[in-house]
């Protein structure tokens, strides 16, 4: 004899898929969070620069976090920039430094988002370094 009808069997199942569903994402996303960390400054006017001059922006990272971070990846936003980091980990209190250069081979102005992730972290950062370049 069963105790429960067809309907509620259902349910069950549901109930149950549901909760296993809710287990794996939790595992899954668990590896993901924020860290405290800032960049100083986010964004880098050079001002004016000939074509025969270097425009190089320098970007400071600053772990205030309780565990080191590291710089998973960098992403340029085109290939105009040259993007320098160091690989180590950051320690608690401390900085590294980002250096983004824009070859300034096209006169004009211009403006240059830098993607910058974080190993672990769910934050998109980006840094942007802008200018004019003249003949």
């Amino acid at each position: 004899m069963n105790i429960l009808s067809g309907k509620q069997n259902k349910i069950i199942a549901i109930l149950i898929l549901v909760l296993l569903i809710a287990v794996f994402y939790k595992k899954s996303s668990s590896t993901s969070q924020t860290f405290n960390y800032k960049f100083e400054p986010m964004k880098i006017d050079i001002g004016v620069k000939k074509k025969t001059e270097k425009s190089i922006a320098r970007f400071k990272l600053l772990n205030f976090d309780d565990q080191e971070i590291s710089i998973e990846r960098v992403t340029p936003g085109c290939h105009c920039t040259v993007i320098r980091w160091s690989k180590d980990p950051i320690k608690k209190n401390s900085f590294t430094i980002i250096e983004v250069e824009y070859d300034n081979k096209n006169p004009g102005f211009f403006s240059q988002k830098t993607k910058v992730f974080i190993k672990n972290d769910i934050t998109e950062n980006e840094i942007i370094i802008k200018g004019r370049v003249i003949d």
